[in-house]
């Protein structure tokens, strides 16, 4: 039996491809200009505490992330996993947890394209922000639409921009570190409120890499490749990370840490001179995470209208071998927001504090997925063929995940005890109705089991895999 809306994906995407979709996705040159001036103004010069707390968690879920796509290779990845580990109301949880995190961060990267793109020609009205943010939403439709061989390729030129940048950026911070200036800042240590609230900031940061997951089912190698990306993504991330920050503070003064685009005022205070090559690699770098969360949250669609957890015709593929409508309506939702948040003054704290949830939710997906590895490779690994033959354990693994499992629900609730009250109000309330939506939805239809075709298997019984 197969599915009457949907059909396969195009098998196209080369180890290197995925590699590329990973690094590019998590954005470092992007994260560092948005998220990084918040991570720093509320730890300062202990900016490496969250970093270490959100990293060190998000790196071993790379590699947890890798073994879960050697035995359940998925467009749906995330969900995937939990439909066939946990059940059926598990999945459909994490799929609300999975459609929050990324559609919740598409706005805050739509919006940042807009201004940088404003601040490179000069621009800065309402309506020509407007303008800008809805050709950057057409651009990432566009280039979504038309298949994964130019995302990857139009990735790989973007990519490029970025490390380039990166590799002279850091190389000029490197040389100038003896010699800059030391900027004087107060050394004393931040409230613990502050370093969680920032290692959650941080997980927008180092989110990404997981992308190469989501394209497991467009791989040409699905059992090997995907997984790979992701821990390269996500080790090059974190090492980025760990040598920018220091500094950024050591290096830049205070009053410029804090603007729209400290990377741009730390390549001036280091060169002595306005560098608009930095600009217009973070915007690159902007571009590049825009399609990129796009692409995982249409795919995760996908998985969801192939077994109708959706309406199927969410995911129906157009000629290109995409699911067009989810890219459609997707796009055309975040540019909606973003321009709400634009036009509408009073808009702008309501959607600020949805757009705040989405490092919460992104550190639950983490969380969830690595409850699903514990439970897998605890009870379940031994009966999946080969491991029900060579009795092959993986202790190591076991013993990440579950540490994992434990740091990120420490994180994750001391998140909603520091938060405030606004902030942990919509967070609960969008908790709240992805339960009322988890246990309303009808009885269990199946689950596509991806093998190299499109398979449909009756509902296994609660946590057969």
């Amino acid at each position: 039996m197969r599915a009457p809306e949907s059909g396969a994906l195009r098998r196209t995407f080369l180890l290197s491809d995925l590699t590329t979709l990973s690094i590019s996705s998590v954005g470092p040159l992007f994260s560092m200009a948005v998220a990084g001036a918040v991570v720093l103004s509320l730890t300062g010069g202990a900016s490496w505490l969250p970093l270490l707390l959100i990293g060190i968690p998000l790196v071993g879920s790379s590699v947890i992330f890798r073994i879960l796509n050697q035995h359940f290779p998925s467009a749906g990845a995330s969900y995937h996993w939990g439909r066939r580990v946990m059940g059926p109301r598990y999945a459909r949880f994490q799929a609300w947890i999975l459609m929050a995190a990324y559609f919740l961060s598409l706005p805050p990267i739509i919006l940042p394209a807009a201004r940088f793109t404003g601040a490179l020609m000069g621009l800065q009205g309402t309506w020509s922000l407007v303008g800008f943010a809805s050709v950057w939403a057409l651009v990432a439709a566009t280039l979504l639409w038309f298949g994964p061989s130019p995302t990857s390729w139009v990735t790989k030129g973007f990519l490029m921009v970025e490390v380039v940048a990166v590799a002279v950026a850091l190389t000029a911070g490197i040389m100038a570190f003896p010699h800059v200036p030391v900027v004087v800042r107060s050394h004393a240590f931040p409230p613990w409120s502050h370093v969680v609230l920032a290692a959650v900031v941080a997980s927008t940061m180092m989110d990404g890499w997981e992308v190469d997951s989501y394209a497991a089912e467009e791989s040409r190698d699905p059992r090997y490749a995907p997984g790979i990306g992701g821990i390269i993504g996500a080790v090059i991330a974190f090492g980025v990370y760990l040598l920018l920050f220091p500094m950024l503070w050591r290096e830049v003064p205070p009053g410029l840490l804090t603007g729209a685009d400290p990377l741009t005022a730390w390549m001036s205070a280091v060169l002595h001179g306005p560098e608009l090559w930095m600009a217009v690699a973070v915007l690159a770098s902007t571009a590049g995470s825009l399609w990129l969360t796009t692409y995982i949250l249409s795919r995760v669609v996908y998985a969801l209208a192939r077994d109708r957890v959706v309406p199927p015709g969410w995911g129906r593929l157009n000629v290109h071998g995409v699911p067009g409508r989810s890219i459609a309506a997707i796009v055309a939702a975040a540019w909606a927001v973003t321009v709400v948040e634009l036009l509408v003054p009073g808009a702008v704290l309501g959607l600020q504090l949805a757009v705040g949830s989405a490092g919460f939710f992104l550190t639950a997906e983490f969380f969830l997925d690595n409850v699903t590895a514990t439970r897998f490779l605890l009870t379940l690994h031994r009966r999946v063929l080969p491991h029900s033959w060579d009795r092959h354990h993986h202790v190591g693994m076991t013993l990440v995940s579950a540490l994992t499992s434990g740091s990120l629900a420490l994180i994750l609730g001391a998140f909603l005890a520091v938060g405030g009250r606004q902030q942990d109000g919509i967070t609960v309330l969008l908790l709240l109705a992805g339960g009322i939506w988890t246990w309303r939805r009808r009885a269990d239809t199946g689950v596509f089991i991806f093998d190299g075709r499109e398979t449909l298997i009756s509902p296994p019984r609660e946590g057969e895999p």
